[in-house]
């Protein structure tokens, strides 16, 4: 999070970090450490509940608009 801040409101969006401040300690200890397919399964849950479009539909400012990331 400390790296995150210092590029607050120059590379990253302070209304997005504040949103993730509210989830991160909650992810970091439920998630940190871990990987393989549960670890997959369980942060798609995770984007599910968060981002109620779904991990497919987010995209990014460098793509135009309504292209999605395959």
């Amino acid at each position: 999070m400390d790296i995150l801040e210092q590029d607050r409101g120059k590379h990253f969006d302070p209304k997005v970090l504040d949103a993730f401040a509210k989830i991160a300690r909650e992810l970091y200890d439920r998630y940190g450490g871990h990987e393989g397919e549960d670890l997959k399964d369980e942060l798609a849950a995770v984007v599910t509940r968060y981002y109620s479009a779904g991990m497919e539909t987010l995209s990014y400012g460098s793509e135009k608009a309504g292209r999605r990331m395959s």
